[in-house]
C-alpha cells in the first residue's frame, strides 16, 4: 500500500469519526483534536474531544504575586537553605546528588 493511499485512509478515517447525530443528541464541545500517524503502511488515528467541562477550562489566568508574597517566598527558602545546608555531590558515576544537613530536608519542607 503506498503511503499516499495510507495518508488518504488516514484521512477518510478522520473524516468518518466526525459524522454528525441528530440535533438533540448533539452537545457542545470545547475543543477537538485529531492526529494520524503513518508507520509500516498502517495510519493510526485519533480524535479526542472535550466537552463543555465548566470545570476544566485549559488555559488558566494567574495573577502576579505581590510584594508580600515574594517577600514570604523568600524568606521562606532562606531558612531552609541555612537549616539544610545543600550540598551537591557527585556519585561514582558523575551524577550530581544533593546531600542535606537535616532529615526531611530532600522534600524541600520547611520545619521550623
Amino acid at each position: 500500500m503506498s503511503t499516499r493511499m495510507v495518508f488518504a485512509l488516514a484521512v477518510s478515517a478522520l473524516a468518518l469519526t466526525s459524522v454528525s447525530t441528530p440535533a438533540d443528541a448533539q452537545r457542545v464541545t470545547d475543543t477537538v483534536v485529531g492526529s494520524c500517524v503513518l508507520s509500516g503502511g498502517a495510519a493510526h488515528c485519533v480524535r479526542q474531544y472535550r466537552y463543555g467541562d465548566a470545570g476544566n477550562r485549559g488555559v488558566q489566568s494567574l495573577k502576579e504575586p505581590n510584594a508580600e508574597d515574594i517577600a514570604e517566598t523568600r524568606s521562606r527558602e532562606a531558612r531552609w537553605v541555612a537549616r539544610c545546608k545543600p550540598q551537591l555531590r557527585h556519585d561514582p558515576h558523575g551524577v550530581g546528588r544533593y546531600v542535606y544537613a537535616a532529615p526531611g530536608c530532600e522534600y524541600g519542607q520547611d520545619r521550623d
